[in-house]
């Protein structure tokens, strides 16, 4: 539902969810991989707040690898709020009201597509 609405930043968040499913696996894992090095990308973060830079081994250290596919995200968005819209849709149709069933199916189907 929160989803469906126009919120702000929309673009942002747009650009963040739907980026990574534009690019190939083997750019996505470059940049991941230059982001995680332990002697750069994000362990100098806290250079910018004037603290010393982090020495967080992030692929190199078992304790520390997160299996977490960013790829999928954006897709399993869209098929949550698609599916809440097509359950929008059934109630709709089964309680009468048909002009906010059509809404939701229609909003449904051209989400998945």
């Amino acid at each position: 539902m929160v989803l469906d609405r126009s919120p702000r930043g929309e673009g942002f968040f747009r650009t963040v969810f739907l980026f990574p499913m534009s690019l190939s696996f083997i750019v996505t894992g470059t940049i991941w991989r230059w982001m995680l090095q332990p002697e750069g990308g994000l362990n100098q973060l806290p250079t910018v707040v004037g603290l010393p830079a982090g020495e967080f081994a992030w692929l190199t250290s078992r304790q520390e690898v997160w299996a977490v596919s960013w790829n999928d995200l954006p897709f399993l968005t869209a098929l949550v709020v698609s599916v809440v819209l097509a359950f929008i849709a059934f109630n709709g149709f089964r309680d009468g009201e048909v002009r906010r069933g059509r809404i939701a199916a229609g909003s449904a189907g051209l989400l998945l597509l």
